[in-house]
């Protein structure tokens, strides 16, 4: 059988100070597969450019200044995986995070959702 694909969907306004940590933090997960999804939310930064150096790695999609929401919702209809993960821009996940949310989900019958 195979595994679900994680949509991680990272909605970012204005940050090219963290951004290259919070997606190197998805990208060392131990659980595959995955595909990242960056919406810029209006940034007037290097937020596109730090996203772009990820190029193959990254999905990138700009929208005007909306807000957190309407970023995770387009980063939603964007996706391609049947699960969805969300990553504030500044945050960070430690290695195991989602297996450790796939295997709880696989073992908790019929979840809604996994925290």
């Amino acid at each position: 059988m195979t595994e679900p694909l994680v949509s991680v969907i990272i909605p970012a306004f204005n940050r090219e100070r963290y951004l290259v940590q919070a997606i190197e933090s998805v990208l060392v997960q131990t659980y595959r597969p995955i595909e990242i999804i960056v919406v810029d939310d209006g940034s007037v930064d290097e937020t596109a450019n730090v996203a772009g150096s990820f190029s193959g790695k990254v999905r990138y999609f700009y929208q005007p200044n909306s807000g957190s929401s309407a970023a995770k919702n387009t980063g939603v209809l964007k996706a391609q995986g049947s699960l969805f993960a969300f990553l504030d821009s500044d945050g960070l996940w430690v290695e195991e995070k989602l297996l450790r949310q796939m295997e709880g989900l696989q073992s908790a019958g019929d979840p809604d959702m996994i925290f």
